[in-house]
């Protein structure tokens, strides 16, 4: 009774270590069709807005290294960082921000994701895979400020499949669209705002 037990805890071992390594295929946001690993246990999100995706789907566990731009910038800007202050110990990919969007090569190979999301321009996603030998999905938030959420949403939904989090993808698209939907609900009656410009700030 003991071999089977032995036996069998071997095999289920073994099985969950085959399950584990196994890739699938899947397309990012510009059509690239990128091999991943089918649960990612490792990652990093570089570029503006990637990180806070991930704190969305409540994967910050298997993020293994940060933008200096995160750690940086205001608190009250970042509310997930404010949320989440381990952030802040997380090693340091590169210098980040809009402003400064190349990561480390160095670094970012020193931490080992099995995956990194971006968002950045295609091509720049598929030189940084080349140069890393590491897959790189291509996320876009699409046109926030005129509510235009469809390329969010399948950012999110693409990030929920690779990080094991589907379920938790479709909670913040349906919060997402509850919020726009209220939104609307209260302006319906509002008369056109006048357009000012605000400059020198």
């Amino acid at each position: 009774m003991r071999r089977l037990i032995i036996g069998l805890t071997i095999f289920f071992l073994l099985l969950s270590t085959v399950y584990a390594s196994e890739k699938v295929k899947v397309t990012d946001l510009y059509g690239r069709e990128v091999e991943v690993p089918r649960e990612a246990k490792r990652v990093i999100a570089i570029g503006p807005g990637a990180l806070r995706l991930v704190v969305y789907l409540q994967a910050l566990d298997k993020v293994v290294g940060v933008e200096r731009a995160e750690k940086a910038w205001e608190v009250y800007t970042r509310p997930y960082r404010l949320a989440n202050p381990q952030i802040a110990e997380l090693p340091t990919i590169g210098v980040g921000g809009p402003d400064n969007p190349q990561p480390n090569v160095e670094e970012i190979l020193r931490v080992k994701p099995d995956v990194i999301f971006a968002t950045v321009r295609p091509e720049y996603a598929q030189s940084l895979q080349e140069k890393l030998n590491i897959p790189v999905l291509a996320i876009n938030y699409g046109t926030l400020g005129n509510f235009r959420t469809k390329e969010l949403f399948q950012s999110i939904r693409l990030m929920g499949k690779v990080l094991g989090k589907s379920e938790r993808a479709e909670e913040v698209i349906s919060y997402i669209e509850n919020i726009v939907k209220d939104l609307n609900e209260r302006t319906k009656d509002a008369s056109k705002p006048s357009k000012v410009y605000v400059g020198g700030l």
